[in-house]
């Protein structure tokens, strides 16, 4: 209930202002603090809803000193609403320090679920989601970024990320050499007024955005999983002739397409298009 003292981390809208659920606004309105990534943007959301709160700034610069204060807060009887910029905080967020400190104290932490980037993106990307990885930004360090990269060629599953418009075409880049051309959905400005959302394979979705004069709004993108050696020739055979269907490609062509895609070998996807084809 909105009325329990603890810690409420509560989602906010990641564009759209009628994505605020009726319970977002109970607790905001209920709180005795709340504290945000950005005062100054929750502050225009709260105006925009009416709701009149004490707010304080918490973010990856004073979570740690921060964390201590409301949890201190929270044990006093208090109403703490925690809020990102836009979205469910702790998904790559600050927040962290603050759940963990508070669950080690048996401060009540209450989840008040919402808009989430990530989620949107999933529902409509038409890629499998029964299971997903999420990555958040991949790292700024080169030799990280790598490393990341690298043990996702591999993944038989789709994989979530988060990018800035000004470093997407090289994210794409480094995406496409180390794991493949594979099929992806990559969404733009989710739920705002300019949303975008584009389907088609990595170097595609590439070409689309680099003949732009400029790339604006934040973005999440969802790549399609590979095809991994320990899978059963059942699952390749199933993916190769889907493949066959939707393509005039040669066949050699269509191998080397299949085996850059879902990091297989390409000769011994072109000896599956033959079987199935009936030339062996």
């Amino acid at each position: 209930m909105a009325d329990d003292p603890g810690i409420y981390i509560v989602a906010t809208p990641i564009g759209n202002i009628d994505d605020i659920t009726l319970r977002a606004i109970k607790v905001l309105k209920k709180a005795d603090i709340i504290a945000a990534e950005d005062t100054r943007k929750t502050g225009k959301l709260l105006a925009e809803l009416d709701i009149k709160a004490k707010m304080t700034s918490f973010h990856d610069h004073n979570e740690n000193e921060k964390s201590d204060y409301l949890i201190d807060q929270a044990l006093d009887g208090k109403i703490i609403a925690v809020v990102s910029d836009a979205g469910t905080p702790l998904v790559s967020d600050p927040g962290f320090k603050l759940v963990e400190k508070a669950f080690n104290k048996g401060v009540k932490l209450i989840p008040v679920p919402g808009a989430s980037a990530l989620t949107a993106l999933v529902s409509v990307s038409g890629l499998p989601t029964d299971r997903f990885a999420f990555f958040g930004f991949l790292p700024s360090k080169e030799s990280s970024r790598n490393k990341i990269l690298g043990d996702l060629k591999n993944c038989d599953y789709p994989v979530m990320f988060y990018e800035s418009p000004r470093r997407i075409i090289k994210t794409l880049d480094e995406i496409i050499e180390k794991i493949g051309d594979r099929d992806a959905v990559l969404g733009r400005e989710l739920t705002k007024t300019h949303e975008e959302i584009i389907r088609g394979s990595l170097s595609c979705i590439r070409k689309n955005l680099f003949e732009r004069e400029s790339v604006k709004g934040e973005i999440a993108l969802f790549v399609q999983g590979g095809i991994t050696k320990n899978q059963n020739e059942t699952d390749i055979v199933k993916i190769v002739e889907s493949e066959l269907e939707k393509t005039d490609l040669k066949p050699k062509q269509t191998a080397e397409k299949i085996a850059l895609e879902y990091n297989f070998k390409k000769n011994e996807i072109y000896e599956i298009i033959l079987k199935i084809q009936g030339k062996k």
